[in-house]
C-alpha cells in the first residue's frame, strides 16, 4: 500500500459513500503482497458501532472481493499502486483463502467483550459472562449492605442536600460517572458566616437609603439561595436593588464572600459524591461478579483496566496469542461517534501498530472514516472532537482526506443543504454534485409554514400543512413505503402515527416500543407528576395537550400493578387495553414502584398495536445511516426539558479527567470561572449537535425534501426553522424562508431514462420451489434454531483438541459470537453436545492421529469444504455435522463427492458419517444409511 495512505483519517460528507471506501481499503489491504507475502486475513480488524452496520460492512467487503465494480478496482489499484489487470489476478491468487477465513468485523462492544473473555480470570470473572444485563437491583442490593446504617442516613441526606431529585437520579449519575477513572479528594464543608457578616454590613448600609417598600426583600433573606434573588434577579426586589446599588463597597464584600463560600461548597459537594460513587463502583463491581453478568459500559471499563494497568503493563504478544492472531490492520467506522472510553481502550492497540511501524514483519495500518457534522450521540458520551485529536494530537503520521461528492440526492437537495449550513457549521466544506448520477436530476425542496397558536391543543394547523406533503406524495403515485417523516422524540412518532391512522392511512413507524405508546405514555407522564413533585408542572402540561387535566397524588409504595391500574382510571384511560396489561404485567415483576419506574425506562417491551408496511415515520436518531426516498422533516413539537441535572460536567480529552462543577445558577452571576468555562463548552456541544441533527435530517433525502417550519414560536414552542421569541430575546437555529425549489422527481417509482446507461431487464418468471429446511433449523423453529446450529457448529470448529480447556474455549468463543441471540439454555445444551462428541471420538477414532477441523480440498477444480477429517495409517474418516436426521439425507450426495475426493487424494479407503443428535446425545450416521 502507498506510503501516504497506511496512516489515513477520511473525512466523508453524507451520501459520500464511506461503506464503500472502507470496504475497497479492506480488500485492498488483503491483496497488500509485501516482503513476507500476503497477510493473514484474520489480522485485519474493522470496528463499528452496531450489529446492522457490521452486517452491512461485511456484506460490502465480500461483494467488492468477488464482485467489484470497475471503479472498486480502479481505487484498490491506486492504492496499492499496481495495475487493475495485478488486481484481478491477485483477487484470484486470494479467493480460496478469503472464502475460509473469518472476517473480523466487530461492533465495540463485540470486540471489547471477546477480548475480555480471554483475560475474564485477570478481573475476577468467568468467561461465560453474560452481556446486556440489567443489574441496578442487585447494584442498590449490595450498596445498602456495604453501609452501615448511619453510612445510609448519611447518602439519603447527601441525595436530598445535593438536589438529586430521587435516589434512581443519583444512581444514573453514579453510574455514568463509574465508567471512567476519578481521583476523589477531601474538602470540608464551608461556613457561611462570612457571608452571613457581610449580608448583616450590607443591610444596615442599605436601609439608611431604601424606601419603605423595599425592606421586605431584606426580610425575606432566610438562607443561603436567597441572596440570587436580593442581588441578581432583575424581576425581585427592584426597590432593594437601587438601595443596594448605592452601596458598592458593602456590596462588593457580600458577593466576594458569597463567591468564596459557592467555591467551598461546591468541593465539598464534589467531594462527597466522589466519596459516595467509590462505595457505588464497589457495590456495582461485586453484582457483576455475584451474577457474572454486566452491560456494555462495564465491558469497556474492564478492558481497559487490562489494557491500560500501570502496574503490569500491557502485553500485546500475549493478547494477540489469546486472539488467536495478531492485529495487524485496523479500520473504524463512524469514528465522530466514538466515546472518550472506547478510544483510550483501543489506543494502547493503535499505539501498537504504530510503533511497530518499519521494524515488524509486517507493515500495519490504521485507518478510520468519519463525518464530524453528522455527531449526534452527545448524551450517549461521543466526543466528535476525538476525530481531529487523535491526528494532531496522538499520532501525527495520519494523514486527512476527504469525500465530498453526495451520491445519494438530487441537485436541488444538495445545493439546499450547502447554502443551510457553509455559514453555520464551523468548517463547512461544500458537498458537489453527482453529476453522473441523482446530481444531474433536479429534484425537489419545498419549505412551507404554519403560524403557531398557544392556545391551539391539537397542533390542527400542523395536521392540515402534514396532510397536504402526505398526500401530494400519494397524488403522485409514490408508494407509502417510500415516504419517510423524520420528528425529534419518540413521543411525536405517535402522535403523528395516530392522526395519519385516523386518515385511514397506512403507517410503520418505528416507535414499536410500548412505552412510546400514547396511552402508555399518558400514564407514565402521571406517574412520574406523581413521584416527582419538582417536575409535576412539566407533566401536567404534557397531560394538557392530551385535553387531560390531573393533579399529583400520594402514591402507595408496594403493588405497583394495581397503582398504575388506579391511575389509569383516575385518567380516565381504557386501563383494561393490551398495552395497559402488558405494563401491569412488567409492573407485576418489582418490588415497588419506584423500581418499576427505574426499569420501564429502559425496557424495550414491544406494543400489541404495532402496524406494518405504510408511511415510515422515525426519529431523526433512527434515520442516520438511511436513504429516504421522500422525506417530510417536521418542526420540533415542544421546547424539551430543561437541564436540571446537579452537576455540570465534561470529559477533557487532553487531561484525561473530568471537569465538573455543580449546576448553581448563582456561580454564573458571582463570576466563577469553573462553571463559566464548563457551561460554555457544555452549550457549544449543544448548538454543535442541535445543527448536525439538522444536517443529518436533510441530507437523508433522496429524491424529494418537504420542511415543515413553525412560524411564531415562543419559548414554550420553539423552531428548529424559524426565528422564534423567548424571554424577550429573537433567537433562531436556523432561518428558512418559504418556498419552492427545483421540479418533483418520483425517483424510482418512475425511471427516468437519461438515468440509466441500458434500461433494465424485467425479471424471469420462475416458477414455485420447495422451500427446503434450513441448516440448523427444525422443521418451521424459525431463526433461533437456525441460529443455534451455526453456534453449535463454531464452537465446535474452535473447540481444540476437545478436552476440558477446548471445550471452554470454543463455548466462550461462540457466547461472544451469537450470545445476543441465544440464551443461556442454548448454549447449555451446545456444550452438553460437544461433550458428548468428544466422548464418542475418544471411543470411536482413538486410533486416528490426524484431526483436521474445517479442510478445504480442490477435486476436479471445484473447492470442497469438509467439517472435519480424520487420517489414520489405512483409512480415512469425514464427518459432517448435522443436527437433524432430514438434515443428512439431503446433504448425501454431498457426502459422496466428498468421499470420492479424499479417496483420490489421500490414495486410501475413506468412511463418511454425519454426526447428529437426538436431544443432547451425540450419534454417527454412516453415509450408507
Amino acid at each position: 500500500m502507498k506510503e501516504d495512505k497506511r496512516f489515513l483519517a477520511l473525512e466523508a460528507s453524507a451520501g459520500s459513500g464511506k461503506t464503500s471506501s472502507l470496504a475497497v481499503r479492506f480488500v485492498a489491504l488483503i491483496l497488500d503482497k509485501q516482503n513476507k507475502g500476503y497477510p493473514i486475513i484474520s489480522n485485519i480488524l474493522a470496528i463499528t458501532f452496531t450489529n446492522k452496520a457490521a452486517n452491512e460492512m461485511k456484506e460490502k467487503i465480500i461483494k467488492t472481493f468477488l464482485s467489484p465494480q470497475d471503479y472498486e478496482l480502479s481505487d484498490i489499484s491506486a492504492l496499492l499502486e499496481i495495475s487493475v489487470d495485478e488486481v484481478k489476478n491477485r483477487l484470484t491468487a486470494r479467493q480460496s483463502d478469503f472464502l475460509s477465513s473469518e472476517l473480523k468485523i466487530y461492533t465495540f462492544d463485540a470486540f471489547f467483550a471477546q477480548i475480555l473473555r480471554q483475560f475474564s480470570l485477570n478481573v475476577g470473572l468467568l468467561p461465560d459472562f453474560s452481556n446486556g444485563e440489567n443489574l441496578e437491583n442487585l447494584i442498590n442490593q449490595n450498596l445498602i449492605k456495604l453501609l452501615s446504617k448511619d453510612e445510609i442516613k448519611a447518602l439519603a441526606r447527601f441525595i436530598l442536600s445535593a438536589n438529586f431529585k430521587t435516589a434512581a437520579n443519583f444512581l444514573e449519575v453514579a453510574k455514568q460517572m463509574s465508567e471512567y477513572e476519578i481521583e476523589s479528594f477531601s474538602s470540608p464543608a464551608p461556613s457561611q458566616s462570612a457571608v452571613w457578616q457581610a449580608y448583616d454590613e450590607l443591610k444596615k448600609a442599605a436601609l439608611l437609603v431604601c424606601e419603605k417598600k423595599g425592606v421586605n426583600a431584606f426580610n425575606e433573606v432566610k438562607n443561603i439561595k436567597d441572596f440570587y434573588k436580593l442581588l441578581f434577579d432583575e424581576k425581585e426586589a427592584k426597590i432593594a436593588k437601587k438601595a443596594i446599588d448605592k452601596c458598592p463597597l458593602e456590596k462588593e464584600a457580600l458577593i466576594s464572600a458569597l463567591k468564596a463560600y459557592y467555591q467551598g461548597f461546591c468541593a465539598h459537594k464534589i467531594s462527597s459524591f466522589f466519596e459516595e460513587l467509590k462505595k457505588y463502583k464497589k457495590a456495582r463491581k461485586e453484582a457483576i461478579k455475584a451474577k457474572n453478568a454486566m452491560d456494555f459500559s462495564d465491558v469497556c471499563a474492564f478492558v481497559y483496566e487490562l489494557l491500560r494497568n500501570e502496574e503490569k503493563k500491557f502485553e500485546p504478544n500475549e493478547l494477540y496469542f489469546r486472539l488467536d492472531g495478531r492485529i495487524d490492520d485496523i479500520l473504524i467506522d463512524e469514528f465522530q461517534d466514538t466515546n472518550a472510553r472506547q478510544f483510550e481502550t483501543l489506543l494502547p492497540l493503535i499505539a501498537e501498530i504504530f510503533a511497530g511501524y518499519g521494524q515488524n514483519e509486517r507493515l500495519g495500518s490504521f485507518f478510520y472514516v468519519g463525518d464530524k457534522k453528522q455527531s449526534i450521540y452527545a448524551f450517549r458520551g461521543s466526543h466528535k472532537e476525538i476525530f481531529d485529536y487523535i491526528k494532531d494530537s496522538c499520532f501525527k503520521q495520519i494523514k486527512l482526506e476527504g469525500l465530498n461528492i453526495n451520491r445519494r440526492s438530487t441537485a436541488s437537495i444538495v445545493d439546499f443543504v450547502n447554502e443551510t449550513f457553509s455559514g453555520k457549521t464551523q468548517g463547512y466544506k461544500a458537498q458537489l454534485k453527482d453529476e453522473t448520477n441523482l446530481g444531474k436530476v433536479a429534484g425537489l425542496v419545498d419549505i412551507s409554514s404554519f403560524e403557531y397558536d398557544k392556545n391551539e391543543k391539537n397542533d390542527e394547523s400542523f395536521f392540515a400543512l402534514l396532510d397536504s406533503k402526505v398526500d401530494f406524495l400519494l397524488q403522485k403515485d409514490i408508494k407509502p413505503s417510500q415516504i419517510h417523516i423524520l420528528c425529534w422524540q419518540n413521543e411525536e412518532i405517535t402522535y403523528i402515527k395516530e392522526h395519519l391512522q385516523s386518515r385511514g392511512i397506512k403507517v410503520a413507524s418505528s416507535a414499536k416500543e410500548l412505552k412510546a405508546s400514547r396511552q402508555i405514555q399518558i400514564l407514565l407522564a402521571y406517574l412520574r407528576a406523581c413521584l416527582c413533585p419538582d417536575e409535576s408542572e412539566y407533566f401536567c402540561e404534557f397531560l394538557a395537550r392530551f385535553g387531560i387535566s390531573a393533579k399529583p397524588k400520594k402514591l402507595a409504595f408496594n403493588d405497583p400493578a394495581r397503582t398504575l391500574k388506579m391511575l389509569g382510571k383516575e385518567l380516565g384511560l381504557n386501563y383494561q387495553s393490551k398495552n395497559c396489561l402488558k405494563l401491569y404485567e412488567i409492573a407485576a415483576s418489582t418490588n415497588d414502584i419506584y423500581e418499576f419506574f427505574y426499569k420501564i425506562q429502559s425496557d424495550s417491551t414491544p406494543a400489541s398495536d404495532t402496524d406494518e408496511g405504510g408511511i415510515n415515520i422515525l426519529t431523526v436518531h433512527k434515520s442516520k445511516g438511511l436513504s429516504l426516498e421522500h422525506c417530510i422533516v417536521c418542526d420540533r413539537f415542544g421546547k424539551g426539558r430543561n437541564d436540571d441535572s446537579v452537576f455540570l460536567s465534561h470529559y477533557d480529552l487532553k487531561s484525561a479527567k473530568w471537569q465538573i462543577t455543580l449546576n448553581e445558577r448563582i456561580l454564573e452571576f458571582l463570576g466563577d470561572e469553573n462553571y463559566k468555562n464548563i457551561k460554555a463548552k457544555i452549550e457549544k456541544i449543544n448548538d454543535d449537535e442541535r445543527l448536525n441533527k439538522l444536517y443529518v435530517a436533510f441530507t437523508r433525502a433522496k429524491y424529494s425534501l418537504f420542511i415543515i417550519a413553525r412560524n411564531g414560536g415562543d419559548g414554550n414552542a420553539p423552531s428548529y426553522f424559524k426565528p422564534y421569541t423567548s424571554g424577550g430575546q429573537i433567537k433562531e437555529v436556523l432561518d428558512l424562508k418559504d418556498g419552492v425549489r427545483g421540479e418533483f422527481f418520483a425517483g424510482e417509482n418512475k425511471q427516468d431514462e437519461s438515468l440509466f446507461s441500458e434500461p433494465c431487464a424485467a425479471f424471469e418468471s420462475i416458477p414455485s420451489q420447495e422451500v427446503p429446511i434450513k441448516e440448523g433449523s427444525r422443521a418451521g423453529a424459525g431463526l433461533k434454531n437456525i441460529y443455534f446450529g451455526q453456534a453449535l457448529h463454531y464452537a465446535f470448529e474452535l473447540s481444540g483438541e476437545f478436552d476440558k480447556k477446548g471445550i471452554g474455549q470454543g463455548l466462550a468463543l461462540a457466547k461472544n459470537k451469537f450470545g445476543y441471540l441465544l440464551d443461556d439454555e442454548a448454549f447449555s445444551s451446545i456444550k452438553a453436545r460437544i461433550a458428548s462428541f468428544a466422548e464418542l471420538k475418544k471411543q470411536k477414532f482413538a486410533d486416528f492421529k490426524d484431526y483436521f477441523k474445517e479442510q478445504e480440498l480442490i477435486f476436479k477444480g471445484k473447492l470442497l469444504r469438509l467439517d472435519a477429517l480424520l487420517l489414520g495409517e489405512n483409512e480415512a474418516v469425514i464427518l459432517d455435522f448435522k443436527s437433524s436426521v432430514n438434515a443428512a439425507k439431503n446433504s448425501s450426495e454431498q457426502m459422496k463427492v466428498y468421499k470420492n475426493a479424499v479417496e483420490a487424494i489421500y490414495k486410501k479407503p475413506a468412511t463418511a458419517y454425519f454426526v447428529t443428535f437426538k436431544g443432547d446425545e451425540c450419534y454417527l450416521k454412516p453415509l450408507e444409511f
